[in-house]
């Protein structure tokens, strides 16, 4: 080999290995966010990342991709993951609402929100949501139509047996839906807290909420008869914990604040 075919050889190398260094440069850096306190969602990215919520409901992605969720097989929605967003939930999979906690009263967000808490392995989705192989398996033979009222969505025959065949029970709307506005506005519920006391023999619980974010906060107490969050009375039952909710629910969606806009608004 002559000096300048070795030379040309060099120069030839030189620019492939710079072509592909241009290439590996150009990728989106990987992300990552949550699909807030929900394990085992299937999820899939547009440039190609997939897998599954972990234990917080951690997922990667690349930057500005936008995130499909499924329960199995069994799509849930798309999120825009461009803007910085970090901790995605139902309101997120639909684009006319796209996080706004002022759309969550839309019916395919409350439908959505209803099914991923009625699927929790515990059943108590207040301390996080936890979809099990055996859910999704149940779910990817679903065919279920989430653009539907509510009260159809809770009668669909289909969504009847998905939760059926789990031996779960489906949250009311007003459940869902408070649990994803407080998720929307940085909150926790922890619900009937035992609260120590002075005299061993007494029992009080009470509602507790957190913050979700790390950080120094004031503590506000609001001390009622029953310790609840919303109007006083005594949750007792199934039932009376159910009105509760609907209390809340109906106090964010449909009454008036002093300045008589609705509160959701606020």
């Amino acid at each position: 080999m002559t000096m300048n075919t070795a030379v040309r050889a060099l120069i030839v190398l030189a620019a492939g290995t710079a072509l592909l260094g241009g290439a590996a440069c150009s990728q989106a850096p990987e992300e990552s966010a949550a699909f807030h306190d929900v394990e085992g969602l299937a999820y899939s990215g547009a440039s190609g990342s997939s897998g599954t919520t972990g234990e917080h409901g951690e997922f990667h992605f690349a930057a500005g991709d936008q995130v499909t969720f499924a329960i199995g097989e069994l799509v849930l929605g798309t999120a825009d993951m461009g803007g910085g967003l970090r901790r995605v939930t139902p309101a997120h999979l639909v684009p006319e609402v796209g996080g706004d906690v002022d759309g969550i009263a839309d019916q395919r967000v409350t439908n959505i929100a209803t099914l991923v808490q009625s699927l929790d392995a515990d059943g108590n989705p207040e301390n996080g949501v936890t979809i099990t192989p055996a859910a999704s398996a149940a779910a990817s033979q679903a065919a279920i139509d989430f653009d539907q009222s509510p009260q159809a969505f809770a009668a669909d025959p289909a969504v009847a047996a998905l939760v059926g065949e789990l031996g779960a029970s489906l949250r009311a709307p007003e459940q869902a839906r408070n649990m994803l506005r407080r998720t929307l506005r940085g909150i926790r519920k922890l619900t009937d807290v035992p609260i120590p006391t002075r005299d061993p023999d007494v029992a009080l619980l009470g509602d507790v909420f957190l913050p979700l974010e790390p950080g120094p906060y004031p503590v506000v107490l609001s001390v009622t008869r029953y310790g609840k969050a919303f109007e006083r009375g005594c949750t007792c039952d199934a039932a009376q914990a159910l009105e509760v909710e609907q209390r809340e629910d109906k106090y964010w969606e449909n009454e008036n604040g002093p300045d008589g806009q609705p509160r959701r608004m606020i």
